[in-house]
């Protein structure tokens, strides 16, 4: 399985959304239970988030219990699309589409390194 520490800090600081990311996701999800949802969605199965205070495990508990709810991909589908449509906006749809190109991969290195364009 896929194990994954501190995704609403090293992801972004979801714990503390921009606006710009609670203006995309919102109404439908707040930010760190997109999180959740999408993490899961790709693969993960344990999210590991340390808490300064017990609410702070809210938004992530929240996304557990929905997260094999119909509703729950519903609402992941629509935030990432306006995710996608904001990227395309922003970059350009070209490069929205092919900004891993060239980035090197695990797989073709001869030091075995890391893989850079899922840590991207």
């Amino acid at each position: 399985g896929i194990f994954i520490i501190s995704p609403f800090d090293k992801g972004g600081r979801l714990y503390a959304p921009s606006n710009l990311a609670r203006e995309i996701m919102l109404p439908d999800l707040e930010p760190m239970e997109y999180g959740s949802l999408w993490l899961w969605d790709k693969g993960a199965h344990t999210i590991v988030c340390g808490a300064a205070r017990p609410s702070d495990l809210d938004q992530p508990v929240l996304a557990a219990i929905r997260s094999s709810t119909d509703k729950a991909k519903e609402d992941l589908a629509v935030v990432s699309r306006r995710i996608k449509e904001r990227k395309e906006q922003v970059f350009g749809k070209d490069w929205a589409e092919t900004w891993y190109v060239g980035l090197p991969n695990y797989s073709q290195s001869e030091q075995r390194g890391f893989q850079i364009g899922n840590i991207v």
